[in-house]
């Protein structure tokens, strides 16, 4: 009897953790804790969501708002240690580290059999170990130290996901759902943070010119990172659910949301990017729906001339009260300067002929900038981590790019989103952010497997077939 009650609460909390409401419940706790400005409540209530996660052996496909949750309930000012609260946590921790290694002896033939021969877990644990070679020569261990632990949940991201995931189009579905109700939580907690500093007396040019502006827990530049994925995303969500009228409207209000908060909250960094994702977007749709009868594409219509109408009503409102004005005052007045860009990439360059071979150690950018990386991941892994470091992760974009390298309608929406971390990579911090790159991996983590040697691609999967050309969309 008990036995049965056991497999009854543990079947109905498995469901209800592949649900949309757990992960507004996620983002919720997130804003809860954000708007209390109360640390404990994140930490707390993290800790015991994933002592669940772990006790009933669900899997990981809710990592993104997961990890929002913890780091979105950071704040050092409410956050005392020792403390109550604190103790709990380690407790809760403690506990949580014990089911994590019983579920992997336990299951430890399943996972082995699914990370064995993944060139990109392979490539990440090689980047692991040049970010630990390169302790050899930091200057300061607790920020290298903080930077590997940082790492360190970049890799859970695909590896949990990976290994207790299932790859199948419902998983595809909810990661890229949660990711996307993960991207209205923040786009709430950055126009709340507009509206708070223009209320405080400020005028709306002097806010978009702060630069110390900080939208919950990121920069603005980060924030334009993860809301123009967004975009591409939500555009993946409305082509794959045609038979679905609501979840069509919720990806065109992801869509209208995010290209807003972006516009109003993005510094020059995520302007340009916003400039880019709307090529990509336009890719992305056309990538899809050109495969497909044509008369799906007029059916789009329904949906689009709503989103188009409300976009260009909201751009005439921004333009009556003078924000648009603002806005384009901005980038027009941030000329073609690397905003001390270029103090970093010679910083990094030096660093990197003084230990050539692994580096000089991660995030120790920090002791020379008020900034924790170089903006460049080629620079960031020359400087941080050396040769060894750079060839780690250049496996890394290997992997990655061979594994999207099929024409299936998710394996090029993977592909775009890979372009986009490669482009706005190059001037600010994607690859290697602790709350950016998670969701690139997520996404990686269920894509279809090529089931071809890494070294050997074999170009006849690449093509599309003309005598099929519905296969797999």
């Amino acid at each position: 009897m008990i036995k049965e009650k056991w497999e009854a609460i543990s079947n109905n909390f498995k469901r209800f953790s592949k649900t949309t409401y757990f992960i507004i419940m996620l983002s919720l706790l997130t804003l809860f804790s954000y708007f209390l400005d109360i640390t404990a409540v994140g930490y707390i209530t993290f800790t015991v969501i994933l002592f669940l996660l772990l006790l009933f052996d669900c899997d990981f496909s809710s990592f993104i708002p997961m990890i929002f949750l913890w780091f979105g309930g950071y704040r050092t000012n409410t956050w005392q240690i020792p403390s109550p609260p604190f103790v709990i946590v380690l407790i809760m921790y403690g506990i949580c580290l014990i089911l994590f290694i019983y579920r992997i002896i336990k299951n430890y033939k399943i996972y082995y059999k699914r990370l064995k021969k993944d060139y990109i877990f392979i490539s990440l644990v090689l980047i692991l170990v040049s970010m630990a070679l390169s302790l050899i020569n930091t200057p300061d261990l607790a920020l290298s130290g903080l930077g590997i632990s940082h790492f360190i949940i970049i890799l859970l991201s695909y590896t949990l996901i990976k290994m207790t995931v299932e790859i199948n189009d419902k998983s595809r579905n909810f990661i890229i759902k949660s990711i996307l109700i993960t991207g209205l939580m923040i786009s709430i907690q950055a126009f709340s943070t507009l509206i708070l500093a223009l209320n405080s007396g400020d005028d709306f040019y002097s806010v978009l010119c702060n630069r110390e502006l900080n939208l919950g827990y990121m920069h603005p530049n980060h924030y334009a990172a993860f809301l123009n994925i967004g975009c591409i995303l939500a555009v993946y969500y409305f082509c794959k659910n045609r038979e679905s009228i609501f979840k069509r409207i919720i990806a065109t209000t992801c869509l209208l949301v995010f290209s807003f908060i972006s516009l109003l909250t993005a510094s020059r960094g995520g302007g340009v990017t916003y400039a880019i994702t709307i090529v990509l977007v336009v890719v992305v749709y056309l990538t899809y729906t050109l495969r497909i009868k044509k008369y799906n594409m007029l059916k789009d219509l329904y949906y689009l001339i709503p989103f188009f109408v409300l976009g260009i009503t909201g751009i005439i409102v921004l333009g009556c009260n003078g924000i648009l004005g603002d806005i384009i005052h901005r980038f027009l007045n941030s000329g073609s300067s690397l905003s001390g860009r270029d103090s970093l990439y010679l910083i990094a360059i030096e660093k990197f002929k003084l230990h050539s071979l692994i580096g000089n150690g991660v995030y120790t950018t920090r002791l020379y900038f008020s900034v924790w990386n170089y903006h460049n991941y080629i620079l960031q892994m020359l400087g941080t981590c050396g040769a060894l470091g750079l060839l780690a992760f250049l496996f890394y974009l290997y992997a990655s790019i061979t594994r999207s390298l099929r024409w299936r309608s998710y394996s090029v929406f993977s592909l775009i989103v890979i372009l986009y971390f490669l482009i706005h990579g190059l001037f600010d911090t994607t690859y290697f952010h602790h709350l950016l790159m998670p969701i690139i991996l997520a996404l990686q983590a269920v894509e279809y497997e090529n089931n071809i040697n890494l070294f050997e691609i074999q170009y006849s999967d690449i093509l599309i077939r003309n005598n099929n050309p519905l296969v797999e969309l």
